[in-house]
């Protein structure tokens, strides 16, 4: 039921188009990304994650901002139901994104 609802919401904020199937994988991604710093006992650099939104967020999407804590959250609440080897293995593929985007050294 939440995944409809959740899926509900994100579909009012982001038309059928391109732009923003890519803006919401984006957003997707980031917020998990972010969503495991704490989690996975990570520290990332802020200036990478700046220039990472610079490159793959057009300055014109609007829903960027408004949509990136709704996946940041949602991806936490996922993560505090996780069992300990989902989260270990969600954590280790996190560090590695983390690590090949100058996200963490």
């Amino acid at each position: 039921m939440k995944s409809i609802i959740w899926a509900m919401a994100l579909a009012a904020f982001f038309p059928c188009s391109s732009y923003a199937e890519d803006s919401m994988i984006v957003t997707t991604q980031l917020g998990a990304l972010l969503a495991a710093e704490d989690a996975c006992s990570m520290s990332y650099d802020k200036d990478a994650i700046q220039r990472y939104i610079e490159k793959k967020v057009a300055a014109d999407d609007l829903n960027f901002a408004s949509m990136l804590p709704l996946m940041v959250k949602g991806q936490q609440v996922q993560i505090e139901q996780m069992s300990d080897s989902s989260k270990s293995a969600f954590c280790i593929q996190q560090r590695r994104a983390a690590k090949k985007l100058g996200f963490v050294q």
